[in-house]
């Protein structure tokens, strides 16, 4: 599991995406004009109304979380003859401080 995600995990697990998503259709009252404020001087304007159509649409909301436990669940630990197989065929990219990998990717870098 991603580290940083550790205390919320509870949050993927049913009935919470039900919940969360029904939850979403109280954004509706929020205009776009006050999200807007928040992101504008980082985001373009494209990506802003990608992030208003996903908050405000209970089905993708669901949808994300309920994927997202899915992988938590089948993702236990690090694949490396998937590595091996796939490393002539892919480039890796990380940030200096990457929290989705954690501790793997001494690992991954080493494969």
């Amino acid at each position: 599991c991603i580290p940083f995600l550790i205390p919320f995990q509870w949050l993927f697990k049913s009935p919470f995406p039900s919940i969360l998503a029904s939850l979403s259709l109280l954004l509706h009252p929020i205009t776009k004009a006050a999200l807007y404020t928040l992101f504008r001087k980082s985001w373009p304007p494209s990506q802003f109304d990608v992030l208003w159509n996903f908050i405000t649409s209970p089905s993708s909301i669901k949808s994300s979380l309920t994927l997202a436990n899915d992988e938590m669940m089948t993702v236990k630990e690090l694949d490396k003859a998937l590595l091996e197989e796939v490393k002539s065929l892919s480039y890796w990219l990380f940030a200096e401080n990457d929290g989705w990998v954690g501790e793997n990717i001494d690992t991954i870098l080493r494969e």
